[in-house]
Parts: C-alpha cells; structure tokens; sequence
C-alpha cells in the first residue's frame, strides 16, 4: 500500500498546543494508514468524552478524535476515518492495534496509556475472515551510523490470528531512507544499508500485503578522517625465521542490536478461571549479548478502577485509568520469569515486558491481555 501524508496531523498537533493540556492527560502515537491517507500524530488526550459518543476521552477513540480533529464517524465500529470509507463491502475494514498487538476491545473500550502507539489501518480478510494484512516494524535498527559505512537492521512482521500476535522475521520487504539508499531484507529479515550523507535519516520498511513501519530515525555522523599508518616491516633476509604477527587491538564491532523480548504462557484475549488464573509470568529474551534487565509492567482493570502490581509493596496498588503503570524488574536471565505473591483475581490484565541488553540496547514492548473471570 502507498499512501500521502496529510498535513491534518500537524494542525491537531498545533491545536492542541494552543489549549491547556487536561490534568490527566496522557501523550500518544496515533497512527493511521489507509489505502489513500496516512499519517502519525503523537497527542494528547481530553477530558471530555468524545462529542456525540460514551467513548472517554482517555480513550483511544478519544485519541483518534484529537488526532484527526474529528473527521472520522465517531461510531464504536469504525467504518470512516479522514473521509475514507471501509464497511466490509470487500471483506475490509479499519484494524485497531495497541503497541504492535492485534486490540482484544473496541477503541471506545481501550483507556490511553503513557507512551501507547494506537494503529488504524485496512485490513483484508481473505477467506475464512483470516486476514492478510499486518504491520511491519524494525525489531532492530541502529541510532547512530557513519556515512559510507555499511550497517544491520531487522524487520518483523506482526501476525495476529485474533488471539495471539506473533512477530516474524520477514524477507523481501525493502528498506529505504527516502533518499536514494535502498535494501532488501532476507530470510532472517535483515537488510544492510549505506548512507552516504551526514546528518539525520528516516528509515521505512515497506512489503506487500503489509502496514509500512514507523518512520526510524537514525543519526549519521561524517567519516573520521585517518592518518597514514607506519610503514609495514622489512621482510627477513633470506635464512631468517619469520617473525611472530602482533596480536590484534582492534575492538570489536559495537553491538547496535535491541533484544526481542517474548511473553510466553498467555495469549490475547485468554479467559481464565479464577482457580486457574496465572501467577507465574515468564517469558525469553532473544539477543546476539548478555541481557542485562528484564522489566515487566502488570495492569489490572476492575469495573471502573485501575490498578497496577507494585513489586516493592507485593500487591496491587490503585491508580488513575488514565495513567501508566511503573515498570518493575524481573531479573537479567534471557529466560525470564516472576512469581507473583498469589493467582491473580478476577480483573482485565494487560502484562508488558522489555529487556535492555549489556550494550544498552532496548526492545520494543511485548504486550498481552487477558481476563479472570
């Protein structure tokens, strides 16, 4: 799919810096990519309800609102979005995605958490109401390169089958910085890239039947200038003995690589009994070094209050629904997990996690929700 950037997003990003910002607003991404429109607005928040709807305005569709100064239906199942309409006349529709996570609930239903990527894009379902649509993202891409020197980034694609999404490595998808500098990634979804202009690029991947990736942005500095070395030895006279090599200095490639950090045991949407509920959380860290931390963030969400699971005092504390819970540790084993004081009791769950490894690389944020009944 290619799509033109609206100039709207900027106008709702300037309105809304002309009024005061709500006491509990919350800043986040909203991303829309249609067939004709696209476009990535980070907003804040209102306090009032969405006009014409229940919908809160900490909620996502009251993030939508913001971002597109109310040109979209305002209806809970969203048809028109921006003046582009999908009502599944053709098997499509507008998706609605939560930090790369296919969403359990409507956007009315979702309430805005600190630092969330909202994502509406078309999907296609194909036959069996499978889609065949889903968003690319770069799994790792470097913040900082050298012009003409050669660099790694990766690409997943998130596949959801409506329960659980699954990041995949994707081969084919080009990567590009919008200026002549082009890639294609293989199997393993890894593309090498070269820029040859100092100052800042913007990195895309694009692929067929898939939502192109947030825009990257990376920092390309100048090539250092090098003096001329010494001159190498004389070669022995003949009848002498070779001298031995002189061990290598140089240092090793620096590892520019984010860890994937996985959730394992859950799915989203997945029911629970309250005998049955989780108390173990546990997960893997994919990372070519040592993991150093492993986060994890649980929220609980009971009729109309909010809780999150504070590590230092063992047990949920309340909190806002508008607001983010804090992080907590989890430990640096690549196979991660943590036992909660006891099951959990019945609520809507959403579990992240993130791992940073040794070289201060960070992950993208797994997510999953789930329900005790």
């Amino acid at each position: 799919m290619r799509y033109r950037f609206l100039r709207l997003f900027a106008v709702a990003l300037v309105t809304l810096g002309l009024a005061a910002t709500p006491a509990l607003a919350v800043s986040t991404t909203v991303r829309i990519a249609g067939d004709t429109i696209g476009g990535t607005a980070v907003v804040n928040t209102p306090s009032a309800n969405v006009p014409g709807m229940r919908c809160a305005g900490s909620s996502a569709a009251g993030a939508l609102d913001v971002a597109t100064a109310g040109n979209w239906d305002r209806q809970e199942f969203v048809s028109t979005i921006l003046g582009e309409s999908h009502a599944y006349a053709h098997s499509d529709y507008w998706a609605f995605w939560v930090n790369g996570s296919y969403s359990q609930v409507g956007a009315c239903d979702y309430t805005v958490q600190a630092g969330d990527e909202l994502l509406f894009y078309v999907q296609r379902d194909g036959p069996g109401f499978v889609g065949t649509v889903f968003p690319l993202y770069f799994s790792s891409v470097p913040a900082a390169v050298t012009a003409g020197a050669p660099f790694t980034v990766r690409v997943v694609r998130h596949v959801s089958d409506g329960n659980t999404t699954t990041p995949t490595p994707i081969a084919g998808a080009t990567v590009t910085d919008g200026a002549g500098a082009t890639a294609t990634t293989g199997a393993d979804g890894t593309a090498t890239l070269v820029l040859g202009t100092p100052g800042t690029a913007k990195l895309q991947a694009t692929a067929p039947a898939s939502v192109p990736t947030p825009l990257a942005t990376v920092a390309v500095s100048a090539a250092p200038v090098t003096e001329p070395g010494p001159a190498p030895p004389a070669p022995p006279a003949p009848g002498e003995p070779t001298p031995p090599a002189e061990p290598s200095t140089a240092a090793p490639p620096a590892d520019r690589s984010a860890p994937l950090a996985l959730i394992a045991g859950l799915r989203n949407g997945q029911h629970f009994s309250r005998r049955g509920a989780p108390r173990e959380l546990h997960g893997t860290v994919a990372d070519q070094g040592a993991v150093k931390q492993v986060q994890l963030r649980l929220e609980r969400k009971r009729g109309k209050g909010c809780s999150s699971f504070s590590a230092d005092r063992e047990r949920f504390v309340k909190r806002s629904c508008g607001r983010g819970a804090a992080w907590f540790d989890a430990g640096d084993d690549a196979s991660w997990s943590y036992l909660l004081p006891k099951r959990l009791g019945r609520g809507l769950y959403q579990l992240q996690v993130r791992a940073t490894d040794a070289a201060g690389n960070r992950s993208t944020n797994a997510s999953v929700r789930f329900r005790v009944r």
